[in-house]
């Protein structure tokens, strides 16, 4: 005696899912606060870096430096207390890679540009720029947002790009762009 067979199971009718229609609004939202945003972050790092190599008559290397560190400073700062209101936070996002990526420019300019040395030692200066990028990754990883580590990446290459190029700008490339490649490969952020 055999048992009966089963019923046919139905196949599963495929449900077309709905494509969202982009609005007006979004678009001012990817460009008004995301992509200016970013752009505003670049254009106050590069300022930054200028300001460290532009010679002013009456103003020292430390002064210059100390002024760059603080704009910086309040720059990150700024950022990571705007940043607790979700309304502003993508604004406080690009103050925040602004601020690292000022820190890490103002930390190469402490070595590398004769109108803000205050460093003499190819190694010291090497150990705080390294510092300062180990820092400024850190910080950004713990948003595991692709854009965010992505900025602070970006204008910390625009400063040095910005920068006269010496040997000492090339090892400075180095560990930044390692680490990028590394990041890159380990959260899988191939368009970073």
């Amino acid at each position: 005696y055999l048992p009966a067979p089963l019923p046919p199971i139905p196949e599963p009718v495929p449900v077309p899912v709905p494509v969202p229609q982009r609005r007006a609004e979004d678009w001012e939202t990817i460009v008004g606060g995301n992509l200016l945003n970013k752009l505003g972050a670049l254009v106050l790092v590069i300022g930054i870096g200028l300001f460290l190599s532009y010679s002013f008559a009456h103003m020292s290397p430390a002064g210059r430096t100390v002024l760059a560190l603080a704009l910086s400073a309040v720059l990150l700062l700024a950022g990571v207390f705007v940043e607790r209101r979700e309304k502003y936070r993508i604004f406080a996002l690009g103050l925040i890679g602004a601020g690292w990526a000022g820190l890490y420019a103002s930390a190469y300019a402490m070595y590398a540009l004769e109108a803000a040395r205050i460093i003499d030692n190819p190694f010291l200066g090497s150990l705080l720029l390294l510092a300062v990028a180990g820092g400024m990754i850190a910080h950004s990883l713990s948003y595991k947002v692709q854009s965010v580590t992505g900025l602070a990446y970006f204008t910390a290459f625009a400063a040095l790009t910005a920068t006269p190029s010496t040997p000492f700008a090339v090892v400075a490339l180095i560990p930044l762009a390692a680490s990028l490649l590394y990041l890159a490969y380990r959260f899988h952020w191939y368009t970073m």
